[in-house]
């Protein structure tokens, strides 16, 4: 990690701007012994958190490549500045996806073994059997919060699909002209992100995603579609 962490601040520089400060790492560990093991990770202004909890033998036995993907995923946050302050939780696909899949391109390029084809596989799984149970975004989004992440990570890698299809701007360009509206003063979330997204995207997606968190809408029909057209 040593070695890794100061190629990633570098490659999400290089992508979507120097944060102009060096951010705090605080890592934790608290021992349980009734059987539960995870981690939670989060970001505020400058600084990264993270803490992990379980059996300190099954703690000692992380996996390396997850354990960089989670890192990654955090650091993205920092880099993408206030468009990651979303106001309604429903909108939470564009932050938790985007984090995902800069995640995943991030980890591609410091150790190229196909780790973010093998997330993308994970979040159909995941993404298309909320949806089955509950198609409607907002229903399976509340019954399961991972929807967020996974569901998320599927329509950011298929709008970037879009972005390369037509030869736009890249998928970081978006973030931060999403970004800098949210910083001029607009609030952060799907409005936004699809007013930003607008010029560069077939009207079909576009009108898609501002139907996604309606009640009438099928997430379901909609995110399989993509995930045809882009396997």
């Amino acid at each position: 990690m040593n070695i890794h962490l100061p190629k990633l601040m570098d490659f999400f520089a290089d992508k979507m701007g120097e944060l102009g400060y060096r951010p705090a790492l605080f890592a934790s560990y608290s021992s349980v012994d009734d059987g539960r093991v995870g981690h939670q990770g989060g970001t505020l202004p400058g600084q990264i958190f993270m803490h992990w909890y379980g059996e300190k033998s099954v703690i000692e036995a992380i996996d390396v490549d997850e354990l960089f993907w989670l890192f990654s995923h955090e650091v993205a946050h920092l880099y993408q500045r206030e468009g990651a302050d979303v106001i309604e939780t429903a909108d939470s696909w564009i932050h938790e996806g985007a984090a995902d899949y800069f995640a995943g391109l991030a980890f591609e390029s410091i150790l190229p073994k196909g780790f973010l084809s093998q997330k993308i596989k994970q979040a159909e799984q995941g993404c298309l059997a909320s949806l089955e149970d509950n198609p409607v975004y907002l229903d399976a989004s509340r019954k399961n919060p991972r929807v967020h992440y996974d569901c998320g990570l599927l329509i950011i890698n298929a709008i970037d699909k879009k972005l390369k299809d037509q030869d736009s701007i890249s998928i970081y360009e978006l973030w931060n002209l999403y970004s800098s509206k949210v910083s001029a003063g607009a609030p952060a979330g799907v409005d936004q992100f699809v007013l930003a997204a607008k010029p560069y995207l077939p009207s079909e997606m576009i009108k898609n995603l501002e139907k996604l968190k309606t009640p009438e809408f099928s997430a379901l029909k909609f995110i399989s579609k993509l995930v045809a057209d882009n396997t």
